[in-house]
């Protein structure tokens, strides 16, 4: 939910620099078939068969949580502004190209828009698959077939708003504006760059990162009075 409110945090932020914003409907769509389904279905995996004997992070507000959300917060900014850059690069001199009308009623349709939020929609579904808790806590993602199914519905649903004919109900409700194909292209191949980097900065690199963190940085012991106990009684050789 964090990753996903940064998403979103990035977006607008970039739009409001032309002086745009997401439609009402961009962001209902976001919410409400994107968000929700993925937040509640991810959840359905079950518990992994056999117990680890370590256990999971029971701190939220730790390097190990904190340093892979920033890690991943970072990842998924410079894609937004690498396609940004790429829209006001190599797409704003095309014919086709809406330019934002800062200060009118139909301000929302433009090209930044548009390619923004289809793009951010990728990086939702991408974000919600990289952080699903698989094994040695719950079984693997591949075995929640209502999060499978939804992984790819609503992957297909976003993929198939790239094709929506801006000038029919859904595109002028959507708030969209034709794009050529190549810049889609782009905007599918970057989505899959993207969840590979995170993916490898996840397993490889973010947890790393923590360890350092917390070997150079962190304080000795526990915040845990019960933890710093059991440390106590076992230096003493109480049993």
């Amino acid at each position: 939910m964090s990753l996903y409110s940064a998403i979103q945090f990035v977006t607008v932020s970039l739009l409001y620099r032309e002086g745009s914003n997401l439609g009402d409907f961009q962001f209902l769509y976001i919410d409400l078939f994107l968000i929700i389904p993925i937040a509640v279905f991810m959840s359905w995996s079950k518990p992994y068969p056999k117990l680890c004997v370590k256990k999971s992070t029971a701190n939220l507000i730790s390097p190990k949580i904190i340093i892979p959300l920033l890690g991943s917060i970072s990842i998924i900014l410079a894609f937004q502004l690498g396609i940004y850059n790429y829209i006001k690069d190599s797409l704003a001199e095309l014919p086709w190209y809406v330019a934002p009308t800062p200060g009118d009623d139909d301000a929302v349709k433009s090209t930044d828009n548009t390619l923004l939020f289809l793009y951010g929609n990728y990086q939702y579904i991408l974000v919600a698959l990289m952080l699903t808790v698989g094994p040695p806590y719950r079984e693997p993602a591949t075995s929640n077939h209502a999060f499978i199914i939804t992984i790819t519905t609503t992957t297909f649903m976003s993929t198939l708003l790239m094709f929506v004919n801006p000038d029919s109900g859904l595109g002028d409700l959507m708030d969209l504006t034709w794009a050529s194909d190549w810049p889609k292209f782009v905007l599918v191949l970057a989505a899959s760059v993207n969840y590979g980097i995170l993916e490898l900065g996840d397993k490889f690199l973010f947890l790393r990162v923590a360890k350092l963190y917390k070997r150079f940085f962190g304080k000795p012991g526990s915040k845990k009075k019960f933890k710093n106990l059991k440390r106590e009684f076992k230096s003493l050789g109480t049993p």
